[in-house]
Formats: structure tokens, sequence, C-alpha cells
């Protein structure tokens, strides 16, 4: 059984943005939740994401408890959100990453077999949020990871897939059609990947 949490970044609900993505994962059998966070500008991130991080680790240990193996996608600093929450020993398998408001050097808990990481290169926000003064924020979801990243960090060009330019063009125009079968695709294709090596 597999169950995905998703987590979006801050100034969003989820419901437009990577919200977008639930009906794709239901229909491909699995259990799908938005798990909801305070969202506002610059100062609740940094005040509320270890109190969220904690939330999506509490949840997915419930659902892994109940026999799910669990993953978890995040847009912007809901990606923060998560790399803290496997931190915290957040029992996920699998993490994907759009946008990512994260530090390329950002440590990842060792229970997680692969991150796919999404970028923009041209991506103002997070060019922005690398020289903000937040822990954990970085250009991630913009320069993608380092050359030296360990095999299990992937990175996709989403500009080249899906032509999005900026922080939230993912969301618009109906590229969740094309966005979130990829997505799923990509988790599966990463698995059977990693098995074949195990």
């Amino acid at each position: 059984m597999n169950a995905a949490l998703f987590v979006p970044g801050i100034l969003s609900s989820g419901k437009t943005s990577i919200g977008k993505l639930i009906p794709y994962f239901e229909q491909a059998g699995y259990l799908a939740e938005l798990v909801g966070v305070p969202w506002g500008f610059y100062f609740i991130p940094l005040f509320t994401r270890r109190a969220s991080a904690r939330k999506v680790a509490a949840r997915a240990k419930e659902l892994a408890d109940a026999g799910y193996t669990v993953v978890a996608v995040g847009h912007s600093n809901g990606c923060a959100i998560i790399a803290r929450a496997t931190e915290i020993g957040a029992p996920l398998d699998a993490l994907v990453f759009f946008n990512a408001a994260l530090e390329q050097s950002v440590r990842i808990g060792k229970q997680v077999r692969f991150v796919l990481n999404g970028y923009v290169p041209s991506d103002t926000v997070l060019k922005i949020a690398a020289v903000v003064p937040q822990p954990f924020w970085g250009n991630l979801g913009q320069a993608n990871w380092k050359p030296n990243a360990a095999p299990a960090m992937w990175g996709a060009n989403l500009t080249a897939l899906f032509r999005a330019r900026s922080h939230n063009d993912i969301w618009k125009d109906g590229r969740e059609a094309m966005v979130g079968p990829w997505t799923i695709h990509a988790l599966e294709v990463h698995t059977a990947s990693l098995l074949s090596f195990s």
C-alpha cells in the first residue's frame, strides 16, 4: 500500500498548487493527503517549520505503522518542512520536491531512499531565497543538486519538461495533467531502479 503526503509552500493552502496532483495519485492507488501547515510570509515559516515538520512526521508514522509505504511531495517551503521531518525520523521512503526553497547541501534523513528534485533555472523567488537569512532556505529548486550529490539525489529540469519558467508555473495552465502522471511514473521508475541495485 502506498501513501503520499503533500506539503505546500508559504502563502498557499496547497489547493491551487501542489494539491492539484492529489487526484492523479488517488487514481494510481495512493492514499493521498494534503498536510495543512501554517502559512504566511518570512517570519511564519521561521517560527512554524519545526512544528509543521513534527506534524508531517507524526502523520507519516501513523501511515507507516498501518502498513503504508509513505512518500512526501513538497513545493517551495513545503520541501524545507519535509526535509526537517526526515531529520527527526519521519518514515518517508521517497521525496519529490518542486521549486524547493532549500540549500543545495540540505541533509536528508538516511531512511529516505531517494529524492527527486524538480527545478526551474529561471526561478527568481529561489534566487532571492538563496540570500535571505533564513535557516534551511536556499536555491535547490533553481540550481539543482551540486555535482557531487549522492546517487539517490535525482534532478529534473521543469523548464525542459513542462516549460515552467517561474516559481509557481508548474501549477498553471493545466500542467498538473502532465505533472501528476509524470511524478507517479518517476516514483515507479526510481523505485524499480533502486530495487535492482539493492
